[in-house]
């Protein structure tokens, strides 16, 4: 497949180039194979195994290797555009009217998420609002363990969570809940399990 010339021309209109996408999902690419080859995988035992399928559980014998193929490739896409879609320490701190040096430190003390790529720092959209932090966010991302994949923090806070259902049945993604100041300590709470 080629990018055609409106797909590229759409990616720059959003600051977004083919190149840089690449690249991204490249280097998670490379990082999911480093990660696996230092991993060895222990397999279940047989009590296990009869106990998962009782359950109803899937994939139990082993992982179908084309479906894992499938599922990094679209990883690595995803996280090729959250990474192209984060803002650099400079447009942030202009953004929010702060010095550089005040953005590291908050990157720091967790009230700013940031993935390190290349010695530069990048934050993630999700946690901005109308050229402002989103509410509340500083107050929660403390509790974030920063072993945890971008991918799995960046899904956490935009996905909506079953914990998070207000009395119409609605289910609503962290972010969305910070924003109107809601269920603040639920989101402590989950985050310190994630």
């Amino acid at each position: 497949m080629v990018a055609r010339n409106e797909d590229i021309k759409l990616l720059s209109k959003y600051g977004l180039s083919v190149e840089r996408l690449v690249s991204s999902a490249a280097e998670y690419l490379r990082d999911v194979r480093e990660s696996q080859n230092g991993n060895k995988r222990v397999g279940l035992s047989e009590d296990d195994k009869i106990f998962f399928r009782s359950v109803g559980a899937h994939g139990v014998d082993g992982i179908d290797p084309r479906g894992l193929e499938k599922m990094h490739r679209e990883m690595a896409v995803e996280y090729a555009v959250m990474v192209e879609c984060a803002l650099s320490s400079d447009q942030v701190a202009k953004m929010l009217g702060l010095s550089i040096s005040r953005i590291r430190q908050r990157s720091l003390d967790k009230t700013l998420y940031s993935i390190k790529l290349k010695q530069r720092h990048r934050f993630p959209a999700w946690q901005f609002h109308e050229c402002r932090l989103v509410r509340h966010i500083d107050e929660v991302l403390p509790f974030l363990n920063r072993a945890l994949h971008p991918l799995a923090v960046h899904d956490f806070f935009t996905t909506p969570n079953s914990e998070l259902e207000d009395e119409d049945g609605r289910k609503w993604s962290p972010v969305e809940r910070l924003e109107v100041g809601q269920d603040i300590e639920t989101i402590k709470h989950i985050i310190r399990f994630l």
